[in-house]
């Protein structure tokens, strides 16, 4: 498979260069003017100006331009050519190029500002047809012209013609002979792209200023900018075409120009008559008095508008279609326009035709006044019955309603049946000034239309007045009934309410009873004094409490019980007395048998709380001497565990003194230890027998020391740590004993010792002495002084001896 070089780096934007360049003097040669690089042609700004002038046709009116050479005045020159083409030509850019960037030959800045005004101009389509931008129109033509081609799908500016299937299938559509397209390979790129090259140059001439090689170096936008010059080319080629196939035309249509024309007149004369006759029908605009006559008419009408109009309609139509072909057909072979003959035209035509629709519109409007006049009789006379229907119907279940005696058994239901007769009341009012009022006015008017069946009108008017006038005989009567009802209700609500309040009461006092009863009959957990204590307390605030409920409540509700059984309600129409006194003596009774039961239950409690008092005070004595017990063998162990840490000590023993003082020490340890035994341990001892043995005991409880396991644990500990001092006191003395001997041995030996440090210091300055009489040398000069020294040595001899 056949590759082709990719771009490198600067190759895209010389070929940009290259074909913006061609671009632009493609452009330029209208005026005879030819640039070779458009990075550096623009530089003065002339030539810039004379491109934007020739493609938005519009003048240059700024400042005017001359060549030069000077920075300065190409860079003035350049701004104004830049504000020509932002504000009157109207280019777009992102980014506008400065003076200076174009001045300098800034090549991407100036390729860009150049490919804003390409995309500005760049247009494909009919005139004036509403487009995408020019690359994607320019991308969507390519595809409707490629489409179906094998192994050619158009779907960007780069890469889809790298294999030059593309541009081959592209000239392929329009000139099959010049492309041999069942043959290509995208195997074969160089080939396939350097055939659409000379393709391309046969067909529309355009030439190969580029190379097969340059086609995968390009960018999309030198790609859109190349391929534009296929479209344009090949739109060129198709008029040419199309310009040749008109001539042979010309003659068949002169021919045909005049048949058309010859068949216009002959019927436009006959539609001409058909209307007129038509006219003198409809101008016909007698009608029948009677609804049978007026349908009979509108029927005639719409027969006529259904065929006869319709046939008009479509033979009128038909020569318009006649008309607007031969019109076309001149227009698009440009003939001289067709003139009808005079009266014949479209527009006469239109007009008797208007003119027609205008004299049916009056006969229409005036056939349907006479017949909708005559249906509203029918229509008010057919209302009139519904609202009598309606206001009968009404009549009766109003008439029911204030015949029903309703069952009222509270003030609510009372309260609702005198709003509900209030508002039917309202109602009633709504009635006479509303549908009744409606009825007597649709009657008047009947009356004066002189409506044929206005004797049925009349008689139902006069049956919805005498209507109303029972109704309202009915309301006062039931108005009446419902007050007595209400005040009833009242007296019943209002004695209801007292045995309500009588219930409520009884509740709250039998509730109190049977918490109280609980409260007498519970036999509480009492394990303190102040427990005790409290619990005689609150039997003696329940005594007062009974009294109070007794003065105040009970004699409340007994007082509440006679008003409600003695109430009564009676009037001459309803009477009423409460249904249930048995209830009101049932719960009196109750709460008297409630009271009696208290007061045995309470004559119960009252030992039984004493009795705990009792206990509570042998247990709290207990636990006082059981506190004494405790301290004392807290003492005890404070003093034993002092004493373990001295006897456990080993104390320095550095001379047979300090043993000796140790051993005094013990002696009175010793001392000591029997004198809390027989005095401090007793005293432990007997008080706890004395817990141990205590006990109370009554008909009600009874009660011992609850823990003597801590009165035996104590004591058996303190036995215990009396036997551990009595090792340890053993143990201490022997070694205090052997500590004394050993110091008193040690003393004996470095007695010794120092003796003989005594002795060594005399005999080492001896020998020091005779060392350094020994190494004297004596300056003898005379036999006296030599024995002299002889004497002296000899002394030495025996002292030697001696030392030794």
């Amino acid at each position: 498979m056949q590759t082709l070089n990719k771009p490198s780096g600067t190759d895209w934007i010389r070929l940009q260069n290259l074909i913006f360049t061609r671009w632009v003097n493609q452009k330029l040669k209208q005026r005879f003017i030819e640039i070779k690089d458009v990075t550096k042609d623009f530089a003065d700004g002339v030539n810039l100006v004379q491109l934007l002038e020739i493609l938005s046709e519009k003048p240059y009116t700024r400042k005017p331009l001359k060549p030069t050479t000077q920075r300065v005045q190409k860079i003035d020159n350049v701004n104004n050519a830049l504000e020509f083409a932002m504000k009157d030509v109207g280019i777009k850019t992102r980014v506008p190029p400065s003076a200076e960037d174009i001045v300098d030959g800034q090549v991407q800045g100036v390729l860009g500002f150049v490919w804003a005004i390409i995309l500005k101009f760049l247009k494909f389509g009919e005139e004036g047809e509403e487009s995408l931008n020019a690359k994607d129109a320019l991308l969507t033509w390519l595809q409707n012209q490629t489409a179906g081609y094998k192994d050619v799908e158009v779907t960007n500016f780069t890469t889809s013609f790298h294999d030059g299937l593309a541009l081959c299938a592209l000239i392929h559509k329009h000139r099959p002979a010049l492309i041999p397209y069942e043959t290509l390979s995208k195997d074969n790129p160089k080939e396939n792209l350097q055939l659409a090259f000379d393709a391309a140059e046969k067909y529309f001439g355009l030439e190969q200023y580029l190379t097969v090689s340059d086609i995968p170096k390009m960018d999309e936008v030198s790609m859109v900018v190349y391929v534009s010059d296929y479209y344009y080319g090949i739109a060129a080629q198709r008029k040419m075409d199309l310009a040749a196939r008109r001539i042979g035309k010309l003659i068949d249509l002169t021919i045909d120009h005049n048949n058309l024309r010859n068949e216009y007149n002959e019927k436009a004369a006959k539609l001409r008559k058909m209307l007129d006759e038509v006219k003198v029908k409809l101008y016909d605009r007698t009608i029948d008095n009677t609804m049978a006559g007026a349908k009979k008419r509108i029927a005639e009408f719409y027969e006529y508008k259904a065929n006869e109009k319709s046939k008009l309609i479509e033979y009128q139509l038909n020569l318009e279609s006649l008309y607007n072909t031969l019109a076309m057909k001149l227009l698009h072979n440009k003939r001289p326009e067709f003139v009808p003959a005079e009266g014949l035209d479209l527009k006469s035509l239109r007009a008797a035709l208007s003119d027609l629709e205008q004299v049916e519109q009056e006969r229409n409007i005036a056939l349907h006044k006479e017949l909708n006049r005559q249906i509203n009789l029918v229509r008010m006379d057919e209302n009139h019955k519904e609202l009598f229907a309606n206001i009968s119907e009404w009549f009766a279940q109003k008439e029911a309603y204030l015949s029903t005696k309703e069952h009222i058994e509270s003030v609510s239901a009372a309260q609702l049946q005198i709003k509900l007769l209030a508002a039917y009341e309202k109602e009633v009012a709504g009635v006479k000034v509303g549908n009744a009022a409606t009825l007597e006015k649709t009657a008047a008017t009947l009356a004066d239309e002189k409506y044929e069946n206005i004797a049925d009108v009349q008689s139902r008017v006069e049956t919805v007045k005498n209507k109303i006038a029972e109704l309202a005989r009915l309301s006062a009567h039931k108005k009446e009934v419902l007050d007595d009802d209400l005040a009833r209700e009242v007296f019943k609500q209002k004695v209801r309410m007292q045995n309500a309040q009588h219930v409520e009461s009884f509740n709250k006092i039998n509730s109190w009873i049977k918490e109280q009863e609980a409260y007498l009959k519970t036999r509480e957990v009492v394990d303190s004094v102040a427990g005790a204590q409290a619990e005689i307390g609150n039997l003696g605030l329940y005594d007062i409490e009974a009294n109070l409920m007794k003065d105040t409540s009970v004699a409340q509700l007994k007082e509440q019980g006679s008003e409600i059984v003695s109430a009564k309600y009676e009037t001459k129409i309803s009477s009423w007395k409460f249904e249930h006194p048995d209830e009101v003596h049932s719960r009196e009774k109750t709460v008297h048998d409630g009271f009696d039961n208290l007061a045995k239950l309470a004559a119960e409690k009252k030992p039984i709380l004493d009795d705990h008092l009792a206990r509570e005070n042998f247990k709290e004595k207990l636990r006082l001497q059981n506190k004494q017990h405790a301290d004392k063998f807290e003492k005890l162990k404070a003093w034993v565990a002092q004493k373990e840490a001295y006897l456990s000590t080993k104390e320095t023993v550095k001379s047979s003194n300090d043993a000796r003082v140790h051993l005094s020490t013990l002696d009175q340890y010793a001392k000591e230890n029997e004198s809390m035994k027989s005095i401090a341990v007793a005293d432990l001892k007997a008080l706890g027998q004395y817990v141990l043995n205590a006990n109370y005991k009554t008909e009600y409880s009874q009660s011992k020391w609850e823990k003597p396991e801590e009165i035996t644990s104590r004591e058996a500990e303190i036995d215990a740590s009396w036997v551990k001092l009595s090792g340890l006191h053993a143990h201490k003395k022997e070694v205090l004993e052997d500590d004394r001997a050993r110091e008193e041995f040690a003393e004996h030996l470095r007695l010794q010792a120092e003796n003989h440090a005594n002795k060594h210091s005399l005999v080492m300055g001896w020998i020091e002495e005779k060392e350094a009489y020994l190494k004297t040398r004596e300056n003898v000069d005379n036999v006296a002084a030599a024995m002299l020294h002889l004497v002296l040595h000899d002394a030495y001899l025996s002292d030697y001896k001696v030392m030794k």
